[in-house]
């Protein structure tokens, strides 16, 4: 049992607001693919802590990164 008497709320939770957010998505800069086209359709790479799933019709293949 965990012993929650006296400890702040957010102890056990990564509580943050929508600017400590921004400003996080803002830090992290994507990864690039070295294929400038993707990059220019991804807005400059793969985001970091957003899910880009790229798919295709089927039996090509897909890849889901996150």
């Amino acid at each position: 049992m965990l012993d929650l008497v006296g400890k702040p709320n957010n102890i056990f939770l990564n509580l943050k607001n929508a600017l400590e957010i921004l400003r996080e998505e803002q830090y992290n800069r994507p990864i690039i693919t070295m294929s400038q086209k993707i990059d220019k359709l991804l807005d400059g790479g793969i985001h970091l802590s957003k899910v880009t799933e790229i798919s295709g019709i089927a039996g090509v293949g897909k890849t889901q990164l996150w």
